[in-house]
């Protein structure tokens, strides 16, 4: 499957690997370059598996955009029950993809129950 970018001009959608809309001529990747893409998995009600994959999905997304980063809204966790339950499993698993892809794990400091994970930093 051939991942596609939406141009930010045209609203094109280009294949990934493109380094110009072939429409408007626009620069794809230097749009992307400092963008952060955003999974929310604390507000729909998701169970681990789902919010898991949601956080997959965003960071294959980044990773073929060339975006900076993905940040992951997981809620602060203070109950006990569902939401402490995705933001332990969340930052357990940002850690680990953060060491496979030596990337950098910050907690969001504008965001109480966010972290971001930054790739080539």
């Amino acid at each position: 499957m051939v991942m596609k970018l939406e141009c930010p001009s045209c609203g094109m959608l280009c294949e990934s690997h493109m380094q110009s809309c072939p429409k408007c001529d626009s620069t794809l990747r230097a749009n992307y370059i400092n963008r952060l893409i955003i999974a929310d998995v604390a507000h729909s009600g998701e169970d681990w598996e789902a919010a898991r994959e949601k956080i997959l999905r965003a960071i294959d997304r980044a990773l073929v955009e060339n975006c900076k980063g993905v940040k992951v809204v997981h809620g602060r966790g203070n109950r006990k029950g569902h939401s402490s339950v995705i933001k332990h499993n969340a930052k357990l698993f940002l850690a680990e993809v953060a060491n496979k892809h030596q990337a950098k794990l910050v907690r969001d400091n504008h965001t109480d129950g966010a972290h971001i994970i930054y790739f080539g930093s």
